[in-house]
């Protein structure tokens, strides 16, 4: 069942334009990955547990964040899907610049 909704939600998402590669990839894989636990609703703690396995804390963010919006649009419907909250928050850091000298540049 729950990957019927997840079909459902990448569907209504690309109807209306948007771009969905990665997001897609991402909630069919949550969605298999709770259905193989027998879930059929978004859980807090299913959701955390498959966002836990990435490889990188910046891939958990993005997991989390993927399943929390759609937990979102199912709650709408079906106050059953519980919505992750943003525990995983992981910002980007950038490298600092590196400035070449005069003598590199030549």
């Amino acid at each position: 069942m729950l990957i019927a909704q997840v079909e459902r939600y990448i569907s209504l998402r690309q109807t209306l334009g948007f771009g969905l590669r990665d997001l897609s990839f991402n909630l069919r894989a949550y969605a298999r990955f709770a259905a193989g636990r027998g879930e059929a609703h978004v859980r807090i703690a299913m959701a955390a547990e498959w966002a836990a396995g990435a490889s990188s804390p910046h891939a958990r963010y993005i997991r989390l964040r993927d399943v929390a919006r759609l937990a979102r649009f199912l709650h709408a419907e079906d106050p059953a899907h519980e919505v992750p909250p943003n525990l995983l928050h992981a910002p980007l850091r950038r490298r600092l610049p590196y400035i070449y000298t005069p003598e590199e540049i030549a």
